[in-house]
């Protein structure tokens, strides 16, 4: 098996830590060295800014303007590199040198043609290559410049930052944006900033979009280098091949670039990235130099990751297929990578780290943005891992032209990019309060009594997990099944139903926080409603009993929570990334639960003409009288018929006047709709009251937000906490949670190895987790014993709290005729001494017979004292004799004495089924002698 920690090594790399390890001695050696630097030897004035630029109308302006604050407008230079838009123009209106070439000859050739006409290298000391969509920090020049007081440093990179001023155009190109800003907090302070230092000067790219050359250096730089896709590192490897000097880096020489926000232009950018760097590994060859090594553990790293990232979602899935589906548990691939790798090491080898550097980003930047999106920065590695590996051979095989197409640009402060702005605290506060519903459903969760749906549910999974027979493969096991698997709940809980409730706490947390989303984010809703009704969520007691129960309903409720945060935004924005997770949502809350198919198609009815409404109104009523009959039985029998009243009467009264928003108005007719379906099934319908319990209350969100007096505003929170308290009336019933784990003890320590129990619902899983192996407990067929939840009926043997095991064919009098009459002449024997009690036990037949049969051959020849009669604690009470005797002495003496013991063990050896006791132990009072309990009369 390949540790996990090896995995983490792989992903993370062996770069990220040597140079990290590197560019924190650089820091801790460079402290207090600031205020000591001789004054710079190059100014501004000695700094000439080269931008090209092809059809870059819409920034060419603002990264002017950053610049031109800066240092003179005379030092600013531009080659238009045969632009047909308003480049030129714009250019030549802030002021700056701009000349054009005929054609679109690359962004190599026209910076070389830019140094050659402007004659930058007699006229400067140094040039600032500069994309056009580059803004540079105010500060730029005070971190940069002053790297060059170091005469062996020709070239200064910039630190890229991702430019958030010009917001993304949708949620997919917020993701993109956001991934390469993680990217250049990564490479920049694990790498760079340790691989720049000057004593292990290093670094295999001075990236072009702001990267600062001595000019003594360019005439000795080929930089529009035939068949190179890009330049930047090309000429970065030129300044070390050629031993030119060293390249500075300073984190706070801070710039900010523009980066993809469209798929499309993300791939052609890291495509080139990827195909320039491989260009240039080919064609500067490997010497025993620092760079060498540098590049050479850069690019066997490389090469590592990407593989490993391409093969760990295909690995993944070859794992958890067995789990997902056990008939695959025996089928040679999986079985063959199972002895390698499991979703446990993949999952803290691979995902974790990552998640890891996430948290590390949003720290270090101070972005809580980059939170939002961790679970997408996996995958989106994973594209650019099969980008560098698809790259690769076509660096060897194809020629590049240099010709270059930007990506789509976005004008600064693009209007409707983005809508007001959301208070960070407020959000998290709201964020908060939808936790606490979570966490009260996990409070609430062990005390109550699991209904008879979440029992067939747990059995039919466990049978699953355990490839037992009576497994299902249903929608809502096999979501149940992978979330058991995937994170061991089981071995965090001593019972099944504990487990399996889990779920549906993380579904509440998934659909209380989807709710806010919806409202604060989507919605635009004010913090102070959101918050409000969420938290009258958390204190309503029959909302609590509904969320708590695991199964279908709180499954389908996280869906459709979940689909409705991202469909509404969405639609709105015209996002076809959330459109697209929002009905991957919706369609596995259909699946889930089909009968919520139907609110939509109502919905669409009443928004579309009549001919097309009367059709889909037609299907909604046909299919809610077939999906009806094919609901799941899934009563929340914790939940009174007057809560559930409550709750359907609640969701009527909010959805109503909620018509009456334009905003919320869609939602408050799939809530009326929600609200009819769970009413007309009855008890049937409480899978649906999960889902109906948070949309009523993310309606009443919206009723409070559209609240504009602060005075009604203060008395309708007023009313709210007083309906929150009052919810609290409304107490959850009460079980009291049950001890498997005694049960299960004590069936197999008190009953015969050969004896076979069958189990009702719920209880059979429990006893298998508790650890009875499978051919003791059965959910049917003959059996001695039966053990069943409630008081029970006919010979009760035990009881643990709601728990009783009783003889399924024996009578409920037995043999007690046979051991009075026995009990009693025993009792009247002279040679058995024995305490009141013991004598009382056996003049009213409450000893077993075949303990009353030894204590009578024992007493035919010899003395004997019992000390005691007795049974174990769940038997006492129900009428079953007692197994348990306890010898003290033997004609006068100790059973510890060897004659007495000598005895004793003769006869207990003596004894044949069914009269032989289970056990003997010599205690502090005596010999216990135990019988199991008895099968047959």
């Amino acid at each position: 098996m390949i540790p996990w920690w090896l995995l983490v090594v792989a992903v993370l790399g062996v770069n990220f830590t040597l140079w990290g390890t590197i560019g924190l001695l650089r820091a801790l050696t460079s402290r207090g060295r600031a205020d000591t630097q001789p004054p710079t030897r190059l100014t501004v004035d000695d700094v000439a800014v080269l931008m090209a630029a092809h059809n870059e109308e819409l920034v060419i302006t603002d990264s002017l303007g950053s610049v031109a604050k800066l240092l003179p407008r005379g030092n600013i230079h531009v080659v238009s590199d045969g632009s047909k838009d308003r480049t030129v123009e714009l250019a030549r209106l802030q002021g700056v040198n701009v000349i054009e070439t005929p054609s679109n000859i690359g962004k190599a050739g026209a910076l070389e043609e830019g140094i050659r006409r402007f004659g930058l290298v007699e006229k400067y000391g140094a040039v600032l290559l500069l994309d056009a969509d580059t803004r540079l920090e105010a500060d730029y020049f005070e971190h940069s410049l002053p790297l060059f007081d170091d005469d062996r440093v020709v070239a200064v990179a910039g630190c890229a930052t991702s430019d958030w001023s010009t917001p993304p155009r949708t949620t997919l190109g917020a993701l993109l944006v956001t991934h390469r800003a993680r990217v250049y907090a990564l490479t920049q302070r694990l790498l760079k900033f340790g691989q720049t230092w000057r004593p292990t000067n290093a670094t295999f790219i001075v990236p072009g979009f702001a990267s600062m050359y001595r000019t003594r250096a360019l005439p000795s730089i080929k930089i529009d280098q035939p068949g190179l896709v890009i330049e930047d590192f090309n000429m970065t490897f030129e300044v070390y091949r050629q031993r030119l000097g060293k390249v500075g880096f300073s984190l706070s020489a801070q710039a900010a670039t523009q980066d993809p926000d469209t798929f499309d232009d993300y791939l052609k950018q890291t495509r080139r990235w990827a195909l320039g760097f491989w260009q240039s590994v080919r064609r500067h060859r490997p010497r025993f130099d620092l760079f060498s090594a540098m590049l050479t553990l850069y690019v066997l790293e490389v090469l590592v990751s990407s593989l490993l990232l391409v093969v760990a979602p295909v690995l993944l899935v070859l794992v958890l297929l067995p789990e997902v589906i056990p008939e695959l548990a025996n089928w040679g691939v999986s079985a063959v990578i199972s002895e390698y790798v499991n979703a446990r090491s993949l999952l803290l080898g691979v995902l974790l780290p990552d998640l890891v550097l996430t948290v590390g980003v949003a720290l270090a930047e101070r972005r809580a943005r980059y939170l939002l999106f961790a679970p997408f920065y996996l995958p989106m590695r994973v594209i650019d891992a099969v980008t560098a590996l698809r790259t690769l051979p076509r660096a060897w095989l194809e020629h590049s032209t240099g010709r270059w197409v930007s990506p789509a640009r976005r004008k600064l402060d693009q209007p409707g990019a983005r809508g007001a702005a959301v208070p960070k605290l407020g959000a998290v506060l709201a964020g908060v309060a939808a936790l606490a519903v979570a966490l009260r459903v996990w409070l609430v969760s062990p005390t109550l009594p699991a209904s008879s749906a979440e029992q067939r549910l747990i059995d039919s999974v466990f049978a699953s997990l355990r490839d037992l027979p009576g497994g299902s493969t249903g929608i809502t096991e096999l979501q149940l099944q992978g979330y058991l698997s995937l994170t061991r709940a089981l071995e965090r809980y001593d019972s099944v139903l504990l487990a399996a409730r889990e779920l549906a706490v993380v579904a509440t947390g998934v659909a209380a926080l989807s709710a806010v989303a919806l409202l604060v984010f989507g919605l635009r809703m004010r913090l102070a409603a959101v918050g409000i009704a969420v938290l009258l969520l958390a204190f309503s007691g029959p909302s609590v009993v509904v969320l708590a129960s695991a199964g279908t309903g709180a499954l389908a409720m996280a869906w459709t929570t979940l689909a409705c945060a991202l469909l509404a935004p969405g639609l709105q924005r015209k996002d076809g990334f959330l459109l697209t997770l929002g009905g991957v949502a919706a369609l596995a809350a259909v699946l889930t639960a089909p009968i919520l198919i139907i609110p939509p198609l109502v919905v669409c009815a009443l928004r579309t003409r009549w001919y097309l409404a009367v059709p889909l109104a037609g299907l909604a009523v046909v299919l809610q009288v077939v999906l009806a009959g094919r609901m799941p039985v899934a009563v929340a029998e914790a939940l009174t018929g007057q809560q559930r009243v409550v709750l359907l009467a609640t969701a009527f009264l909010v959805a109503v006047p909620a018509l009456l928003r334009k905003e919320i108005r869609l939602l408050a007719a799939g809530v009326l709709v929600i609200a009819g379906q769970s009413a007309w099934l009855g008890e049937t319908g409480d899978v649906l009251l999960p889902a109906l319990v948070v949309l009523s209350v993310t309606l009443l969100a919206g009723l409070l937000d559209a609240v504009r007096r602060p005075a009604l505003l203060t008395h309708a929170i007023v009313v709210v906490v007083l309906v929150a308290v009052a919810g609290t009336l409304f107490v959850p019933r009460t079980g009291r949670w049950q001890d498997e784990a005694a049960l299960a003890g004590w069936i197999a320590e008190n009953t015969p190895p050969t004896t076979v129990l069958t189990a009702s619902a719920g209880v059979w899983s429990e006893l298998l987790r508790a650890g009875l192996p499978p051919d003791r407990v059965r959910r049917d067929g003959p059996a001695t014993f039966d053990v069943v939840q409630g008081s029970g009926s006919g010979a009760v043997v035990a009881r643990f709290g709601g728990y009783t095991v009783q003889y399924r064919d024996r009578p409920s009098v037995e043999d007690l005729v046979v051991r009075l009459n026995a009990g009693r002449q025993l009792a009247a024997n002279p040679r058995l001494l024995v305490t009141d009690d013991v004598r009382r036990a056996l003049h009213d037949g409450q000893v077993d017979l075949r303990a009353m049969t030894l204590l009578a051959g024992l007493s035919a020849d010899h003395e004997i004292v019992v000390a005691d009669v007795r049974t174990t604690k769940p038997e006492q009470g129900l009428g079953m004799p007692r197994r348990e005797v306890v010898l003290s002495a033997v004609d006068g003496r100790g059973v510890d004495y060897p004659a007495s013991r000598q005895v004793l063990t003769m006869w207990l050896n003596a004894q044949q089924a069914p009269f032989a006791p289970s056990s003997t132990r010599i205690t502090p009072q005596g010999a216990v002698i135990t019988w199991l309990v008895q099968e047959e009369s």
